[in-house]
């Protein structure tokens, strides 16, 4: 059973990365035409919630397997963008 999850998780990883290549530009024209100035969100907090979404999205979806059904993540609303804490990845930060 490990096995499967372990495969899950990686079919999980891949179709995110190939679900990036066209969120990133619709996240890139979303907020500047609407989070910019709508709910005053930089472009980091944008599009980590869009990036969150779709894995919840993918989670709750087609990989309901992978998580036990009271421990399944919730989407995001729009107003919470705002909230939300991008990660940041230095180069000198190798912690």
């Amino acid at each position: 059973m490990r096995f499967v999850f372990g495969v899950g998780w990686f079919a999980l990883l891949v179709l995110r990365g190939l679900l990036l290549w066209a969120l990133i530009p619709f996240a890139i024209l979303a907020w500047l035409l609407v989070h910019r100035w709508a709910q005053k969100a930089s472009f980091r907090q944008s599009l980590s919630w869009y990036d969150r979404n779709a894995v919840v999205v993918l989670v709750n979806g087609p990989f309901r397997f992978l998580a036990e059904p009271d421990q399944r993540p919730r989407l995001l609303r729009i107003v919470d963008m705002r909230s939300i804490e991008p990660h940041a990845i230095s180069w000198l930060d190798l912690d």
